[in-house]
């Protein structure tokens, strides 16, 4: 079980053509984590079926997760937190 594991979202357009996966963490050890237990699944996924597949990340990230997404996943996109709303919606 990955107790780390904050939300892992799946996303489909109408057509079924395109998806995009909204995943979260407590930290970058959770994503790691999360990955141990996919990865002979992910690995057949993004053989046949991912193609222009592309990361973002939403915050700060180590520079050896960063290489990690570069290795594997062509790089990353990065945002920074600018606003929000002053109290966390419920999750």
């Amino acid at each position: 079980m990955n107790r780390q594991t904050l939300r892992y979202d799946w996303f489909v357009n109408e057509d079924g053509t395109d998806c995009e996966v909204h995943e979260a963490y407590l930290s970058e050890a959770g994503l790691i984590e999360h990955n141990q237990h996919v990865v002979a699944a992910r690995d057949a996924w993004f053989r046949d079926y991912a193609f222009d597949h592309r990361m973002s990340v939403y915050g700060e990230i180590s520079q050896q997760l960063s290489d990690l997404f570069k290795k594997h996943a062509g790089g990353v996109s990065k945002f920074s937190f600018v606003q929000g709303l002053e109290q966390a919606a419920p999750v």
